[in-house]
């Protein structure tokens, strides 16, 4: 028993230290594809006419996400689904503690504070939907999407849907809403006097759901990069869950044909 236990305790060292090591390396590379996002932004701020921190942000919902999905393929190759799960579920722990520890000195300035938090809940989002291409096993949904769907872990993907969608929806309102306030509320056009946190989390909802009715639309180079990513973004996770739905059904009804 005791050697059990001990073998126990050493593994449990070996699983920390391995996850440490891993974490540390996210967050170097990681880290390396925002600071080359915000060297791009500190450069071009002037043509996209809107501030560093915005234009930084908007070229690292790029970066960070072509380097996070090289990682997580990486680290699909070097650990197992349970163990990449909690991996995952410790470095989303470590760069929200990090986001909260940016946003102390920030807290007086609302424009770079929206921004910060918008940019935070976008990149999960992004990441929540890289992990899920990758293998939809890392976020606790695995099997044949008719046991998926007979065994009531639809709602898992219901859910992994939400809050791709929610973090989205407020991640680019927030976002968007700084870039408004950076330019004097000039970069957008609204109908009447328009211009709230809530016309931005209105909008967002509209681009999301690509209903366009027009009664808002970007007018500055910054405005329309981030309309922009918003808009192909939303039609990959509107995609990729329609056609998991169409899977199913089809699936479903291949078998009651063969029944």
């Amino acid at each position: 028993m005791k050697n059990m236990t001990s073998n126990s305790s050493e593994n449990e060292k070996k699983v920390l230290g391995f996850s440490i090591k891993y974490i540390i390396l996210a967050i170097v590379v990681i880290g390396i594809a925002i600071g080359i996002a915000f060297i791009f932004g500190q450069l071009s701020f002037g043509i996209l006419e809107t501030n560093a921190s915005n234009a930084g942000h908007l070229y690292g919902i790029i970066t960070s996400a072509v380097a996070f999905f090289f990682f997580a393929s990486y680290m699909r190759r070097k650990m197992e689904i349970e163990e990449i799960r909690k991996f995952f579920l410790i470095y989303f722990a470590v760069y929200f503690a990090l986001v909260l520890v940016i946003l102390i000195p920030l807290l007086e300035n609302i424009t770079y504070l929206y921004s910060t938090i918008g940019n935070a809940l976008i990149l999960f989002s992004v990441y929540t939907l890289i992990l899920f291409l990758l293998n939809p096993g890392i976020l606790g949904i695995s099997g044949h999407f008719k046991k998926i769907f007979a065994g009531g872990k639809q709602v898992r993907v219901i859910m992994v849907y939400l809050a791709i969608a929610l973090m989205q929806l407020f991640g680019f309102a927030l976002l968007n809403y700084s870039i408004n306030l950076q330019a004097g509320g000039t970069a957008f056009a609204f109908p009447g006097s328009g211009g709230s946190l809530f016309d931005f989390v209105y909008y967002s909802i509209i681009t999301l759901t690509t209903i366009g009715y027009g009664d808002i639309h970007p007018l500055t180079p910054a405005a329309k990069f981030s309309v922009m990513t918003q808009a192909i973004i939303s039609h990959i996770v509107t995609v990729l869950f329609l056609a998991i739905l169409f899977v199913y059904i089809s699936s479903t009804l291949g078998s009651e044909e063969e029944d």
